[in-house]
Parts: structure tokens; C-alpha cells; sequence
């Protein structure tokens, strides 16, 4: 639970993080009661975003849609495939932990455009 946290940190506040980790653990103190298994839910999302960093975007010449159209579909259809590996979330659920994915994925990958960007700059003021 520590990673999830810590990977929403980059971009969402405490109280955000903790609206958004409610939804699929509901009292974050007790384990029995969650929808989905934190580390399955971890690795999830850890998986789409390596997938983004080892994926070929059709040339942007040729496609439509923006770069960043075809990033936003690329995670919502990983993330829709993705939840066919989790055991035992009821139907009524799917959504929820469907959303938590999509925000952890575009988190950690504002993270990374944060980092990128840092880079930039202190190459600027090299």
C-alpha cells in the first residue's frame, strides 16, 4: 500500500489519495474488506505503465488523434484488459477499480514527465 501511496503522491493531495484508495480498500486499516488486492493492483498499473515505455505509437503523421489521445486510449484499454486478471471483484465494482488504475497510470506518468521536465531544466542551467 506504501508504493500505491507514494506513487499518487506525485501529483494528488493526502486527501485526495485517501478518497481515491477508499474506493477499492474501503477502511484502509482492514484487509478483509477490500475489492481488490493492493499488490495486485500495484502491479497492475506497474505493468501498463512499462508497457507505455515499451510501446510504438502509430506515427503521429499518419493517425489521428493527438499523441496524447492515443497515450489516454492506450491506458484505458490496458487497464479495461487488465481487470480481467483480478479474482472476485463484483460486477457492481469493476468501474471503481477500473478508475483507480487509470489514475494511478496517468500519476506515475505525470511523475516521469516531471522528472524529464527537471532534467531539462538543469540541463538549461548547465
Amino acid at each position: 500500500m506504501l508504493f500505491i501511496v507514494e506513487d499518487l503522491k506525485a501529483t494528488l493531495d493526502f486527501e485526495s489519495i485517501r478518497k481515491i484508495l477508499t474506493l477499492v480498500f474501503n477502511n484502509i486499516e482492514d484487509r478483509t474488506d477490500d475489492i481488490v488486492n493492493p499488490t495486485d493492483l500495484y502491479l497492475a498499473y506497474a505493468s501498463i505503465f512499462d508497457q507505455i515505455h515499451h510501446q510504438s505509437l502509430p506515427s503521429i503523421k499518419t493517425a489521428d488523434g493527438s499523441v496524447n489521445e492515443h497515450i489516454d486510449g492506450f491506458i484505458k484499454d490496458e487497464c479495461r484488459a487488465m481487470l480481467a486478471t483480478f479474482d472476485g471483484i463484483a460486477e457492481e465494482n469493476l468501474t471503481k477499480v477500473l478508475n483507480v488504475m487509470i489514475v494511478s497510470v496517468l500519476t506515475v506518468q505525470a511523475g516521469f514527465y516531471q522528472d524529464v521536465t527537471k532534467r531539462y531544466v538543469m540541463d538549461a542551467f548547465s
